[in-house]
């Protein structure tokens, strides 16, 4: 007999995603760092929960009710240690280093003083790629899982077509991947039909 558990979806993937995202963000080293990634999670549902404790209330009003909101007190305080991390990372770099992440990419682009408000602007900068790209990757793939258990009758299908394409390019790859035309589809529609925040109440599956 099978025993059956529950596991929170969306919490699982933000933390795979939260990972997958750090390498690409701020290349080696950083990635690795445990604080580091912590803070990006924390922020990322920070501002999920802030945006969310900030429906309620009036447009005129949300910029005086969010200065007492706990979200964002751990947004700031995400922020500033944040800050701390990424200036000794970015101190250590120059522009036009060969490093192949954002934050380099940032870096390039910027001015090149690091002063307070430089150092602010590109941690603003890089918070806000991660909480972009972490969320809303986490919510595609946790609605895309749902919506293929939900209708099973186009799993075969889409096992035939990974399998061909696989078998035909030899491994995973962007090209292989673009081959996979009723895959992306099958992502895009549902992406369609779910919004992009993460619901409390669709992030528990049993299995």
């Amino acid at each position: 007999m099978l025993d059956f558990h529950s596991f929170n979806a969306a919490e699982t993937f933000l933390n795979i995603v939260n990972r997958s995202v750090a390498k690409a963000l701020v290349g080696e080293g950083l990635c690795d760092d445990d604080r580091w990634l912590q803070l990006c999670l924390d922020t990322t549902v920070n501002t999920g929960r802030l945006c969310r404790d900030l429906q309620p209330w009036p447009d005129l009003l949300r910029p005086i009710v969010c200065r007492f909101l706990n979200a964002r007190r751990s947004l700031d305080r995400d922020f500033i240690a944040s800050q701390e991390i990424l200036t000794e990372a970015i101190k250590s770099r120059k522009r036009g280093d060969g490093n192949v992440d954002i934050l380099q990419w940032l870096i390039d682009r910027h001015d090149g003083t690091y002063d307070e408000a430089g150092l602010q602007f590109l941690t603003n900068q890089t918070l806000f790629i991660a909480i972009a790209a972490t969320r809303s990757t986490a919510s595609s793939i946790v609605n895309t899982l749902f919506d293929l258990v939900a209708h099973p009758e186009h799993q075969e299908t889409l096992r035939s077509e990974i399998r061909t394409v696989l078998a035909a390019h030899g491994s995973w790859s962007l090209e292989a991947i673009q081959g996979m035309k009723r895959l992306d589809s099958f992502i895009k529609e549902s992406q369609r039909l779910h919004h992009h925040l993460l619901r409390k109440s669709s992030s528990k599956h049993t299995t």
